[in-house]
């Protein structure tokens, strides 16, 4: 019963955390006409820092790294073919950017972790930590074939944390599926690919089946409209995005 009552409570924090930081992102951009993390003086107003990646991991609270300016929340790629690599600058940005301005609590190192990679997300370190136990928030940049075909750029998504040096952050382990299909009834339309709020996961999280199959076009539209979250179950398999959150 206890802790029934505990899991409920936390649940109503994602939404109250989710407003917050809607709200402080908003207050961001009508004070310096910028995004947090794309703002591309950030310097002039937070003190410098370094922003080379080869001193990623060391994290400094101190000063800012600059965005690029082009509107987005988003990573920059190093290379090519098999050999990409992922930087997520303006995602770690984001937060250090907001919490310098006043309009979050804490302090957040604005680089990756010690793994030197866009998804090193570390709660309480590059990310937030959320009321939710073993839980963090992100700034989304991007969607790729384990999401529905949406734009997913500039938006929030909570999920679960790990360890400094494991990569991945806000992952699908977070949440039931009833407990995203609550999330997702409470403020938006309850299907898991279609408004505001989505799942990060179709394999697991909905009943599309497996995305080699059914991520195409010729799906796409049922996914969109008509796909429920599934059959019950206990198994914490879902995390959330919210789309178009800033």
């Amino acid at each position: 019963m206890g802790q029934g009552l505990i899991r409920s409570a936390e649940m109503r924090s994602v939404i109250t955390e989710l407003e917050y930081y809607k709200a402080a992102v908003n207050s961001f951009i009508v004070k310096y006409n910028a995004l947090p993390g794309d703002m591309r003086d950030a310097q002039s107003f937070f003190g410098s820092t370094t922003c080379t990646w080869n001193d990623q991991g060391n994290h400094q609270y101190t000063g800012a790294c600059n965005g690029n300016g082009d509107g987005y929340v988003f990573y920059t790629t190093v290379g090519g073919g098999s050999g990409i690599v992922y930087f997520g600058e303006e995602a770690f940005y984001f937060w250090q950017h907001l919490a310098n301005a006043g309009m979050i609590t804490g302090k957040y190192s604005g680089n990756s972790g010690s793994a030197h990679n866009y998804q090193d997300g570390v709660a309480g370190v590059n990310l937030p930590k959320a009321k939710l136990n073993n839980a963090t928030w992100c700034a989304v940049s991007s969607g790729t074939g384990w999401v529905f075909e949406r734009d997913y750029r500039n938006s929030l998504s909570i999920g679960s944390s790990k360890p400094e040096g494991n990569l991945g952050a806000c992952l699908p382990t977070l949440f039931s599926r009833k407990e995203a299909y609550d999330i997702d009834t409470k403020i938006d339309d309850g299907l898991p690919a279609k408004g505001r709020v989505v799942v990060n996961n179709i394999q697991s999280c909905s009943s599309v089946g497996n995305p080699a199959t059914n991520y195409t076009n010729l799906n796409v539209d049922y996914a969109l409209t008509s796909n429920p979250y599934g059959s019950s179950s206990d198994a914490k398999v879902c995390a959330l995005m919210f789309l178009n959150s800033f």
